[in-house]
């Protein structure tokens, strides 16, 4: 009986610790540029209270191709190369569309906003209209952009993006893993249980 609640609490404890880690994201880009020149990107974010804290993005196919760290925090400043807030609504297909329409993710080759940078944002209808003093920047409406930065606007694509939760390991496989320090005689606690 004793072997059991040990068994059980471990297990809860590591339920909980799966919970706490189901913030990490895979992200997924594919767009193409105005002469059809197709660009993807790859990687993971770390969000935590609708804020991403930590990520990797590899650009693959275009100028600037490489990996990237996220810039952590937020620039609004819109004379800056680029905007961003890190802003992530998870379960939205627009999960870029948040409160600031000029903000977004901004990756670099240093992980700060120096160096070569890569942003990634969403563009709603009103966004496109109401942004028209960067008709360039904006001007297509329900897409992402992914743009890089490195003395000159490279790439300059617009397209898809996912953001997919990353599966945690199921309890049922935490409870199996657990059996086989205690061996036998803790499987035979648990079915006397059972037949109790």
């Amino acid at each position: 009986m004793k072997k059991t609640l040990v068994l059980a609490i471990i297990t809860g404890a590591l339920f909980t610790a799966a919970q706490a880690r189901a913030d990490l994201y895979d992200i997924a880009y594919v767009g193409a540029d105005s002469s059809g020149n197709v660009t993807t990107a790859s990687g993971w974010l770390d969000v935590t209270g609708g804020v991403a804290d930590g990520g990797l993005l590899t650009v693959v196919g275009a100028v600037n191709a490489g990996t990237y760290t996220l810039v952590l925090g937020q620039d609004l400043n819109v004379n800056d190369t680029f905007t961003y807030d890190n802003l992530v609504s998870p379960g939205s297909a627009q999960f870029l569309n948040n409160v600031n329409q000029a903000g977004g993710l901004l990756w670099s080759t240093t992980g700060a906003a120096s160096g070569t940078e890569i942003n990634l944002w969403y563009n709603t209808p009103a966004e496109a209209a109401t942004l028209a003093p960067f008709p360039k920047y904006y001007d297509v409406a329900n897409a992402f952009g992914l743009w890089g930065y490195d003395g000159s606007y490279e790439p300059q694509t617009y397209g898809s993006a996912t953001l997919t939760p990353v599966p945690e390991p199921t309890t049922v496989l935490s409870a199996a893993l657990l059996l086989l320090p205690f061996g036998a005689s803790t499987v035979r606690v648990l079915r006397r249980s059972r037949a109790a």
